[in-house]
Order: structure tokens, then sequence, then C-alpha cells
């Protein structure tokens, strides 16, 4: 213990809540091997040292950062037998921590791991490129998987180990507030589509079993479809949502997507004006 408590002095003496995220299993399948240091002397220290302290955490099962194995292996989250690895591990998690962890995030910022992922990369392709290859296709995949992991490890914790551990299971979710440049009908349409395009893009499912109607009429075939049992575990799927919020934008309505970089407003029809900080709008929260 002597090597954490540097470490552990200093959140102590900063928060009343600690957040973190886990990473125990070596190669990401539990075949691989399970990371049993990390396991007793790390986590399950660390754990009990917040806890000592008055200190409650909450753990975030997956911040962007699995396995490099998995990537390379099968492809990460565009392959959807991730989802299974992903419900072995976060079961591994509720077996050995769900005794003392009684708030368990399954994903932090899903959206965002699927943008910077994949569409970040968007801003090198045209929009021919849309038609003719999978650039535009693997943003949806990515998020639609990740969806659907949430939505099966939140029903493995609530049937298995809820009762008897008490915790609860959420998500955490990118926000950012999307204001009409102008008063035009389409500058106003534009910045509530863009909002459904992100918010509604992962809350919609937790809620309703599928993404927004305009997202299907806009996205159309390369947005994937849910069975009708991922529906059905989707809905009502987290008992809290997280909300990591960032700034607002300005919006405007772009009708031309020759206009649009293959990026993450290419199928809202809309674009954020001014240039990365310089978007922000200083006088809205």
């Amino acid at each position: 213990m002597i090597i954490l408590y540097p470490f552990l002095q200093y959140i102590i003496i900063s928060l009343s809540l600690y957040l973190y995220s886990t990473t125990t299993c070596i190669d990401g399948t539990l075949k691989g091997g399970i990371n049993k240091e990390g396991i007793d002397f790390f986590y399950n220290n660390l754990i009990n040292e917040l806890l000592n302290n008055g200190i409650e955490p909450f753990v975030t099962i997956l911040h962007f950062d699995y396995p490099l194995a998995l990537q390379q292996n099968i492809g990460g989250f565009l392959n959807r037998s991730i989802v299974k690895h992903f419900k072995d591990y976060s079961e591994l998690l509720f077996k050995t921590y769900g005794d003392r962890v009684k708030y368990w995030t399954t994903l932090n910022e899903p959206g965002l791991q699927a943008m910077y992922n994949y569409m970040e990369n968007l801003t090198h392709y045209s929009t021919e490129d849309c038609a003719t290859t999978k650039v535009c296709t693997e943003v949806y995949t990515v998020l639609h998987n990740l969806l659907i992991s949430h939505a099966t490890v939140s029903k493995l914790y609530k049937s298995k180990f809820q009762a008897v551990q008490g915790g609860e299971i959420g998500i955490a979710i990118t926000s950012r507030s999307y204001v009409p440049y102008s008063s035009k009908p389409e500058d106003v349409d534009a910045a509530q589509r863009l909002t459904e395009f992100r918010w509604g893009w992962v809350l919609e499912p937790l809620f309703n079993g599928d993404y927004p109607k305009i997202m299907r009429k806009l996205v159309g075939k390369r947005l994937p479809e849910f069975t009708k049992n991922e529906k059905e575990i989707l809905k009502g799927s987290t008992d809290f949502i997280g909300i990591n919020y960032y700034y607002s934008l300005f919006v405007r309505y772009e009708p031309n997507k020759s206009k649009i970089p293959a990026s993450d407003n290419y199928d809202a029809l809309a674009v954020t004006e001014g240039k990365f900080i310089i978007k922000l709008i200083p006088f809205y929260f």
C-alpha cells in the first residue's frame, strides 16, 4: 500500500466521490487471462481505501480504452462479437467489486467514442466517398454495438447482481447545446435536427428502443436496425444518466451535402459556425 498512499491522499483531499475506469482482462477476453495483480493489489485496495475515507466510488466500465488486441483481432466495436467480451468483462467486475461498488457506468460518452474513432477521420473524405465506401457507415455501426453492449450488461446486472448488491447501473453521455444561427425556420430546424443526431442518437434507444425518426429518414440504410429483443433490453436499461456538458454552438442549415465535410454534421444537413474554440458561444451556457 505504500505505493498507493501519495495518490490516495491526493484524491481523499480533493474529491467527495471518485470516478474511474477499470482494465483487468489482459487481451480483452477472459480466455486470454486476468490481471490478478491489478485486481488484488490496485483496484481492491483503491476501493477499500476510498470507502474507508468516506468516498463513494463510481466505476466506469469502459472509457474509450479497451484492449488493443480486441481492435487488432476482431476490429473492436465494428464487430458484433465484442458484445460478449464486454459482457464477460463486466461480469468479472460485478463479481469482484460489486459488494462495495454501488454505482456503475457502463459507457462514458459512447457517441464521442464512435465519433472520435471513426467520424473525425471523415474530414479527409468527400461526400462521394460516403456513397461508395463504408466511411460514413462505420460510425453508426460502432455506436450501435456500444448501445447493445450497454443494454446487455445492464440486463446482466439487473437480473443477477442488483437485488443482492443493491447498486445502480447507468450510462454517461456527451452533451452540447445547439443554438439556431438565425431566426430563420431552416436554421431553427437544423439546430433541432443536430440535437436529435447527438442527444437522441444515444438516448432515444434507451427510452423508446430505436433511433430518432429523423435519423432513420436521413441516414437510411446506413443506420443499423435493432432486433425485437434488442429493443426490449434497451428500453429502461439505465437507472441513471450522467451528463458531461461542454458548451453551446451556433447551427446553420446547409442543404447542399457537397458543402458539408463527411463529418459529424453531414447527415443532419447542418453546419456549426466558426472554427474550433471560436465556435463556442460565450454568452450561452
